[in-house]
């Protein structure tokens, strides 16, 4: 074989290298394009500049100067202003004053200097360029109009944007936002100072054209006109500042505008501003709790006014509301009455309430309407009053709360307080939430039909049972609760019905609802179970054991017994039989006989059924489990059908076997019966049968007479020992014994 001696890579590698950096100078060109397309004007972080508007070399840019005295140049100066402007005062007081009288009215009459703004502070700050434009036209020489300008723009530069910010509604500062949004460009500088330093290069830059150059220069001067007009010396914002102090409302300004901005932009300017003198006529009834009252206030009137809009409230219905709100805060006694008059609208006409959830560690999860850090402010009761169907002030209630916008619900209880603290659930709400809930008081007929399907799985793995089993359909008919389920194929039942009558009204435990109903059996008897649900989970049921009522993990029918597993402990696991059908059907009963294989003195009667056939594979299938209760069920079952169709006794009851005592009686109680199925007899010697079955009916016998001491009634007693003969064949004796 020939072996091929490697060949140099020192060529390969340089060649890589070489197309490597053809390939990334390629790349790095496409981008470049690609973002002077998208952004003509885009430069580097770097480029941002310190602040303020830097002489430049006005003679090297004589002709990009020149438009400063050239009066159509300054038509598009003059629209990118006004657009501007429009822009920055959209979201401030200045706007809302711009466009609603009440607004305009309120600023004359607390406002120092207002007047100069009476006719809207848009045309104010026009008007400011508009001299700008004369003196820039009017100059001598093209070093002079630039003076003019960057006089302003630097003045601004320098100002602390905090008095902007103050009359911004929605929190964020306005001329950030503004950044960000209309100049992307710009929205990487960091600062106020270094953006306006950007429009201003952008504005006298000659790689532009004339048309770019002049929306920018009409941006730069417009944010700086009105930065001056707001938060330079004496200013709006310092004015206003001035106006709120005499209002009560300077301490909670910060708190309220958030709220007055959602109303302003969700409803409409007159709205937040007659919200504005609810507030103001609050702090003044209430002046040493204002901070608290107006914060308190402005938060529930901004959530009940989102709900009606979504509810499809008309601007001026809305506003009726607040006016009705105005006139009952005049004579509130306490701090919170108004908030809840505010939850009271929203829940009888707006549908819900907006609540927010703690992410406090001492109630984490809980609900609440409102905190300002130290107090938090819980659910009225006064404000379900009246607004809240079949609620009652001081009656204990269960209450459904219903999530607006995802449908899920959850149950709580009110239980008489003057405040409700319902907590919201970690798989509905994650702490630090808001949420409109849907509130009732939660009806049966509610609690029914929000209860969802659910699956049963046989985590014992209990044979001859399906593997799962799941309760398809819940519903209410009258006191009787009707529960569906389906399940593999039993004895050819793929489907069954629980029905049971309420017992009780609902009642709440530990985060649960349950509803207690009884099941009543083929024999008459009923069995209590309750059925728990918390609203959004799977439903589950408790069955009634002892004092208790242990959950059911699993239940399953064959068309004459219900099966109920439940589970009292780890280790402890338990089957409950419940007759929905004749037992006797399942077994044939064959000849009788006289001639025992045992002596049965003493006895009153006695006789033999010399064979039992069962008339299904699965009662066959269980003979074969090695279980005491399943062959005691049995037992009792052939009992049952011995005692119906061979003693000709009626009323026949069939008790739990685990239960201890009697394993039938008779309803009047003059009969009791004790049975029991063997099944190591049928590997056994003729002689050992005998012994056993000798053995195991004096037992029986001796429970008897237990059974009569229990029950004065009783006059007859039937032994019934059901047994697998090792002919392989079931055979059934039957001892009739009576009280001594």
């Amino acid at each position: 074989m020939k072996v091929c001696e490697p060949k140099s890579r020192r060529g390969g590698a340089v060649a890589t290298i070489i197309g490597a950096i053809i390939f990334l100078i390629v790349i790095a060109s496409i981008a470049n394009v690609l973002r002077n397309l998208l952004y003509p004007v885009f430069q580097s972080p770097n480029d941002c500049g310190a602040g303020g508007a830097t002489s430049m070399n006005v003679a090297g840019r004589s002709a990009v100067l020149s438009e400063l005295r050239n009066s159509s140049y300054w038509a598009m100066v003059r629209a990118s202003a006004q657009n501007t402007t429009q822009s920055l005062l959209h979201d401030t007081v200045l706007g809302y004053i711009d466009k609603d009288q009440e607004w305009r009215n309120w600023s004359l009459q607390y406002m120092p200097g207002a007047a100069e703004w009476a006719d809207g502070f848009g045309p104010y700050i026009n008007a400011q360029l508009v001299l700008l434009q004369a003196r820039a036209l009017a100059s001598g020489n093209v070093t002079e109009a630039f003076g003019v300008l960057e006089d302003q723009v630097s003045r601004a530069s320098g100002v602390v944007i905090a008095g902007v910010d103050f009359l911004y509604f929605n929190g964020a500062s306005v001329l950030r936002t503004y950044f960000e949004t209309g100049s992307p460009a710009l929205a990487y500088c960091a600062t106020y100072p270094s953006q306006l330093q950007q429009l201003w290069d952008h504005a006298f830059n000659p790689n532009l054209t004339e048309q770019e150059r002049a929306h920018y220069l009409g941006q730069a001067l417009a944010i700086s006109g009105v930065t001056l007009a707001l938060a330079g010396a004496h200013g709006f914002s310092d004015k206003f500042k001035v106006a709120l102090d005499k209002v009560g409302l300077a301490d909670s300004w910060d708190t309220i505008k958030p709220h007055l901005g959602k109303i302003g932009s969700t409803v409409s300017e007159k709205a937040a501003h007659l919200t504005f003198t609810l507030l103001q006529k609050l702090a003044q009834r209430f002046p040493k709790d204002r901070t608290w009252v107006t914060g308190l206030t402005s938060d529930r009137t901004a959530s009940m006014v989102e709900l009606l809009g979504e509810k499809g409230f008309s601007k001026d219905a809305i506003e009726q509301r607040i006016t009705k709100l105005i006139q009952a805060a005049g004579s509130a006694s306490n701090v919170d009455d108004i908030a809840a008059a505010d939850d009271a609208v929203s829940l009888r006409e707006g549908g819900g309430l907006t609540v927010k959830i703690s992410d406090r560690t001492s109630d984490r999860g809980s609900v609440y309407l409102y905190t300002d850090g130290i107090r938090m402010e819980r659910i009225s009761a006064s404000s379900l009053q009246d607004a809240v169907s079949g609620f009652v002030l001081g009656k204990g209630s269960i209450m459904e709360l219903r999530i607006l916008k995802s449908g899920a619900v959850m149950y709580s209880e009110y239980q008489g307080g003057a405040t409700w603290q319902p907590s919201m659930p970690s798989e509905l709400a994650s702490p630090g939430d808001e949420l409109s809930l849907g509130i009732h008081v939660l009806t049966t007929d509610e609690f029914v039909k929000n209860l969802s399907p659910a699956t049963l799985a046989n985590e014992q793995g209990f044979r001859l049972m399906p593997s799962t089993v799941e309760l398809t359909e819940f519903t209410l008919e009258g006191d009787t609760l009707r529960i569906r389920g389906t399940q593999a194929l039993v004895e050819g039942i793929s489907s069954f019905e629980v029905n049971g009558k309420i017992v009780q009204p609902l009642d709440f435990y530990n985060g649960d609802v349950f509803l207690q109903f009884s099941v009543k059996d083929y024999f008459g008897q009923t069995r209590l179970f309750k059925i728990h649900h918390d609203g959004h989970t799977d439903p589950w049921l408790g069955i009634q054991a002892g004092s208790g009522f242990p959950r059911v993990s699993f239940l399953t029918s064959d068309g004459v017994r219900l099966r109920v597993v439940y589970v009292l402990s780890k280790d402890d696991v338990n089957l409950a039989t419940i007759y929905i059908g004749d037992p006797s059907t399942l077994y044939a009963l064959g000849d009788t006989a006289q001639t025992l294989p045992i002596d049965t003195g003493g006895a009153k009667s006695a006789f033999m059924i010399q064979k039992v056939t069962f008339n299904r594979q699965l009662e066959r299938g269980m003979l074969g489990l090695d279980s005491d209760y399943i062959h005691g069920r049995l037992g009792a079952e052939i009992a049952y059908t011995v005692a119906k169709n061979k003693l000709g006794l009626s009323g026949i009851i069939l008790e739990e076997i685990s239960k201890g005592g009697k394993d039938l009686y008779t309803t009047d109680g003059t009969v009791v019966i004790q049975a029991r199925f063997l099944t190591q007899t049928e590997s056994r010697s003729t002689n050992d049968v005998a012994l056993i079955l000798s053995a195991q009916l004096n037992d029986l016998v001796t429970k008897l007479r237990q059974d009569f001491g229990n029950n004065h009634s009783a006059t007859s007693g039937y032994a019934v020992l059901s047994y697998v003969d090792n002919d392989g064949v079931v055979k059934t004796l039957v001892v009739e014994v009576g009280p001594r």
